[in-house]
């Protein structure tokens, strides 16, 4: 617990809508034991293992599927 109060600040890059459904689902059901906890990963901004990629995609309708599939090997 303290290593964490540490940390200046975090930063959700990935998974902020499950962390607003656990936030939400733990003030609806107080007594839950399951809405006690979420699962995360943390990690430091500065490792160079860490790499975040889009997962949001937008199909323009000038666009083919084969192109867009095509993209989406390439991410």
């Amino acid at each position: 617990d303290a290593a964490f109060r540490e940390i200046p600040a975090t930063y959700i890059a990935d998974g902020h809508h499950r962390y607003e459904t656990a936030w939400s689902y733990s003030k609806d059901h107080p007594n839950s034991e399951g809405a006690r906890s979420a699962l995360f990963f943390l990690s430091p901004v500065g490792d160079t293992g860490l790499v975040i990629f889009p997962t949001h995609r937008i199909l323009l309708k000038e666009e083919t599927l084969e192109g867009f599939l095509a993209l989406m090997l390439i991410c």
